[in-house]
């Protein structure tokens, strides 16, 4: 079964779970929206493009999950918008939500690989991304397949407080994690 989301806000004003037989399609414009406090979790196949589909779906907010079949590719522009690459805007919620919505504590996601966060374009972070998640890769769009060797079209670029905090911090994951296509200064 396929549902399409048009445009417009859809609210899930409780925890949901959509069942691996129902894949989502949301149209530019549409914004699948959990309430505060609440889990949208999606067990079916997910298809959106590069544009926001989520809505209130950040750290303190509601939550997405991927619970089942992982999207090829997970974009933080899912959660912020335009906005998530022009270089200037903290995108670092927006991509903790995406590196989150892989899920960490599920019985699945030991049985299956991590996913890929999608960086297509040069992007700011202004707080450590924390990876937890076991095969998760954060891909640029860029050429080559040497971090910081080959200079990429996607890049990430720290606008945090200069400290000795990492901007991305991988925990207890790091023989399968990876980063590639993608120069981070």
């Amino acid at each position: 079964v396929a549902v399409v989301f048009g445009a417009g806000t859809y609210t899930f004003s409780a925890s949901t779970t959509i069942p691996a037989n129902i894949s989502i399609k949301v149209e530019q414009g549409g914004k699948l929206t959990p309430a505060t406090g609440t889990t949208l979790t999606i067990n079916g196949q997910f298809e959106a493009g590069h544009y926001q589909a989520f809505s209130n779906a950040t750290a303190g907010l509601g939550t997405v999950i991927f619970g089942g079949v992982l999207p090829p590719q997970i974009d933080p522009i899912w959660w912020l918008g335009p906005t998530c690459y022009d270089n200037a805007t903290d995108c670092a919620a927006a991509t903790q939500a995406a590196v989150n919505s892989i899920g960490s504590t599920s019985a699945a996601i030991s049985q299956r690989s991590g996913g890929e966060i999608l960086i297509s374009g040069s992007m700011a972070i202004g707080s450590p991304i924390l990876i937890e998640q076991k095969s998760t890769c954060v891909v640029g769009n860029g050429p080559g397949n040497v971090m910081a060797t080959i200079p990429p079209s996607s890049s990430v670029r720290w606008i945090g407080v200069a400290s000795t905090h990492p901007m991305f911090e991988v925990k207890n994951v790091l023989r399968t994690s990876c980063f590639k296509r993608l120069r981070i200064y």
